[in-house]
Formats: structure tokens, sequence, C-alpha cells
């Protein structure tokens, strides 16, 4: 079992990391980081779950979901 450590890695290690894990999906193995940030970037502003859930926070407002 690997060993547990908090460390901030460089980019490059996190790119390794990253694309290690990926690998060992089906669905990962052709994910593009950059295409990730431009799908999501498109979604429009109300239907982002996070942001509304900070929007939330902000005003201490409490949200419900089914």
């Amino acid at each position: 079992m690997a060993e547990v450590r908090n460390k901030c890695l460089t980019i490059k290690e996190f790119e390794a990391v990253r694309q290690g894990v990926l690998n060992q999906w089906p669905t990962g193995k052709g994910l593009a980081l950059q295409e990730a940030f431009s799908y999501q970037k498109k979604i429009p502003k109300q239907k982002r779950f996070a942001e509304r859930i900070e929007e939330a926070m902000v005003k201490g407002e409490v949200l419900t979901q089914p």
C-alpha cells in the first residue's frame, strides 16, 4: 500500500499520476483535460451546481434537492 503524504506536486508530477489513474479506466484513457475545461465553461451558469452551492453559502441559503 502506498504511503499517504501531504505534498504539493509539481504540474509534471500531477500529470504523471493523473495519467496513470486515467489509464486504469476505459472511460479515462481518452480524456483530455483542456477539452473537459472547455466543455465545463460552456455549461450555462444556472446549471453549474458547484457555483450555485457557493452562491447559497454566501447568501446563507439552504438548498434542497430531490
